[in-house]
């Protein structure tokens, strides 16, 4: 049984949201909303929500293709630069 290294950074294709998750049960999404972004924190406590997190590092189907650290460490910061223009 492979062990999975964590935190895992992704996005669903067509990049409307970016995740990284951090357990089998926690993950962060940034969903793109228009030209502003949503910050959403999943703590996994029901069964669909646990399997969404499965399905994610499952990744079949290329459906959310793995982004690397400094990626994703782009995209916060020009969120972040964005939200606060000073």
């Amino acid at each position: 049984m492979n062990e999975t290294t964590f935190p895992i950074y992704c996005e669903i294709n067509g990049g409307a949201s970016f995740y990284v998750i951090h357990s089998n049960e926690r993950l962060t999404e940034y969903q793109r909303l228009g030209s502003r972004y949503l910050k959403h924190e999943l703590h996994a406590k029901i069964l669909p929500e646990r399997l969404l997190i499965s399905d994610m590092l499952e990744n079949e189907n290329n459906r959310w293709p793995r982004l690397s650290e400094v990626a994703y460490q782009a995209r916060v910061t020009e969120i972040k630069t964005n939200e606060n223009p000073n």
